[in-house]
């Protein structure tokens, strides 16, 4: 017999919900649902703690930045052609590009993720960058993201279940508490979006190796 847990629902408008019952019945109503999180629990107080976490806010197109905030817009791409994946990230102070990178993933126990890939080690670049050259300048900087598992990952609002999800929650870990999360939708014209995608998609062809 499968066993029941709490299931854990926020939507995107900040709605929340905790249902008791199996996967199979919670997944027809989550699973590839655009601007939903959701996690399983064993027992329903710490379903209750999950909902009551802060939501990962969303940024629309033509959303200003903060005066004088850091923000690390990342981005990942992948090439079928030659099976690698790149990431790409600019840092943006006052809407003015500050710092990037690019580079290429070619670990492959990660590449069976494909632009996932690239997507987290755009953050963990980024993030390492922020903590050699920046911190504590600036605090809080906010990672601005166009796939959601960056920050539901890094929050621990997911689960991590693949090689490449868990390779990014451990080295995630150590900078815990350091950022803010942002997600936006990609390809919708967001200025400093679309470069990080440029970056990721040159750190395809690039000569950087991340493993």
């Amino acid at each position: 017999m499968v066993r029941k847990k709490y299931f854990a629902i926020r939507w995107k408008s900040g709605k929340v919900e905790i249902e008791h019952d199996i996967w199979d019945n919670v997944r027809e109503k989550v699973e590839g649902v655009s601007g939903i999180t959701y996690k399983s629990f064993n027992d329903y107080e710490a379903a209750l703690e999950w909902t009551r976490q802060e939501p990962i806010p969303y940024r629309k197109v033509g959303d200003p930045l903060q005066k004088d905030k850091l923000y690390l817009f990342v981005d990942g791409s992948y090439s079928p052609n030659i099976k690698v994946a790149g990431w790409g990230w600019v840092a943006v102070i006052n809407d003015v590009n500050i710092g990037f990178d690019y580079g290429t993933v070619k670990n492959k126990d990660l590449l069976s993720s494909r632009n996932i890939a690239g997507e987290l080690q755009a953050t963990i670049e980024a993030a390492k960058w922020y903590h050699s050259h920046l911190y504590p300048k600036y605090l809080k900087p906010i990672i601005v993201h166009d796939y959601a598992g960056i920050g539901n990952w890094a929050l621990g609002y997911w689960d991590t279940h693949k090689p490449v999800s868990n390779a990014y929650k451990e080295q995630m870990f150590e900078y815990d508490g350091y950022f803010k999360f942002e997600k936006i939708s990609g390809h919708t014209g967001d200025r400093w979006n679309e470069y990080a995608d440029q970056l990721a998609s040159l750190g395809c062809k690039s000569e950087k190796i991340s493993d």
